[in-house]
């Protein structure tokens, strides 16, 4: 397997890192020790600077619509 960015965990920061590397054509490869997601989000909140990495990245509104209203 060819890779130029080896990604070692699967949490919300590996997670945006492989989506930001992919939008560039960066060829990336995620690794998770766990065999499935958590049961429990580990993104409970977001502030207000990461939504505007999220809007930069074009995700912001899938975001949005897969989390919980305040």
């Amino acid at each position: 397997m060819q890779t130029d960015v080896l990604i070692v965990g699967a949490g919300p920061v590996g997670l945006v890192l492989a989506i930001a590397l992919g939008q560039k054509g960066v060829r990336c490869t995620l690794v998770e020790k766990k065999d499935a997601p958590e049961f429990l989000p580990k993104m409970e909140r977001c502030n207000a600077r990461t939504m505007e990495i999220f809007r930069r990245m074009g995700i912001a509104d899938k975001i949005r619509a897969a989390g919980l209203d305040a």
